[in-house]
C-alpha cells in the first residue's frame, strides 16, 4: 500500500483538481476542477499523468508480488528463477514500449499538440504496442499470481502454522491489492483500446471518461482492500469505530 500511495495520490490530486470530462469529437476536454486552466493544451498531460501512474502503481504491486514469491521460495528451495527473470525483462521491454505510447497517445487526444506533431509518423505503432503491454501485464499477473497461489500450498508443508498464517495473509492481500488495481487502472484502459480499435467516437468518449472516474477512486479501493485482508489492520479499523461509536453514544445519554 505505502509502495503506490506517491503516485496513487498523484493522480487523485490530478483528476479531482481538473475534473476532465473528455470529448472525442473535439480532441480535447472540458475540466471543471478548481484550476483555472487552458483545456486544449492541459488535457493531453493530464491523461500522460494518469497513465504513467496507472502504470507504476501496476509495475509496483507486480514486483511486490514477484519478489514475495522470489523470497519464499528461496526459503525453501533453490532453482533457476527463469520465470522470474522472465517477467523482469518483460516489464522493462514493455515500460518502454509504454513510455512510446504515452507520447503517441497526444496525437489521439491532442492531434495538434507539439508532442502529436512528433510522433504523427509513427502512429500506425500505437495500437498493436498498446495492445500488447496491455496483454503482457495481464499475462505477467496470471502467472505470478499462479505461482504464489501453487507455491503457498508447498510451502505449507516446511514451515510452522503460524508462519503459515502470516505468509497467507500477506499473499493474499497483495494479491487482492494486484487484483483490485487491474480492474479499476489496466481494464478500463484495455476498454479505451479496444473502442480506438473500432473507431467508435462514442465509445471513446465513454471509456476516457470512465478511466478517469476509476483511476480516480483507485487509492480509496486500494486502502479498503488492504484494511479488509490484514487482520491486524481490520481489526483496529473495526475497534477504533467502536470506541467512536460509544463515544457517541455515552455523550448522547449525558
Amino acid at each position: 500500500m505505502l509502495a503506490i500511495i506517491a503516485s496513487s495520490m498523484l493522480t487523485t490530486l490530478t483528476i479531482t483538481s481538473t475534473i476532465p470530462l473528455y470529448s472525442q469529437k473535439e480532441f480535447s476536454a472540458e475540466l471543471f476542477g478548481l484550476l483555472k486552466i487552458n483545456n486544449f493544451d492541459a488535457f493531453p498531460y493530464i491523461a500522460s499523468i494518469v497513465m504513467v501512474c496507472g502504470a507504476i502503481n501496476t509495475d509496483l504491486l507486480l514486483i511486490i508480488l514477484i519478489n514475495r514469491y522470489d523470497i519464499v521460495f528461496e526459503t525453501v528451495t533453490s532453482k533457476p528463477k527463469v520465470i522470474i527473470n522472465t517477467i523482469y525483462a518483460l516489464m522493462v521491454i514493455t515500460n518502454h514500449i509504454q513510455c512510446y505510447n504515452v507520447m503517441n497517445l497526444h496525437c489521439y487526444i491532442a492531434p495538434n499538440s507539439a508532442i502529436a506533431k512528433l510522433t504523427s509518423h509513427t502512429l500506425f505503432l500505437y495500437k498493436p504496442l498498446t495492445t500488447f503491454y496491455h496483454l503482457s501485464r495481464f499475462i505477467s499477473f496470471i502467472i505470478i499470481i499462479w505461482l504464489n497461489i501453487k507455491f503457498s500450498k508447498r510451502f505449507a508443508s516446511n514451515a510452522s502454522s503460524i508462519v503459515v498464517r502470516l505468509h497467507r495473509m500477506i499473499t493474499r492481500a497483495t494479491i487482492a491489492d494486484v487484483i483490485c488495481e487491474a480492474l479499476i487502472t489496466r481494464i478500463p484502459m484495455l476498454v479505451f483500446v479496444i473502442s480506438q480499435l473500432l473507431d467508435n467516437n462514442t465509445f471513446i468518449n465513454m471509456s476516457v471518461n470512465l478511466t478517469f472516474v476509476l483511476q480516480n477512486s483507485a487509492l480509496l479501493a486500494n486502502m479498503v482492500t488492504t484494511i479488509w485482508f490484514v487482520k491486524p489492520y481490520r481489526s483496529f479499523v473495526v475497534s477504533l469505530l467502536c470506541s467512536v461509536q460509544n463515544c457517541g453514544m455515552s455523550s448522547t445519554q449525558t
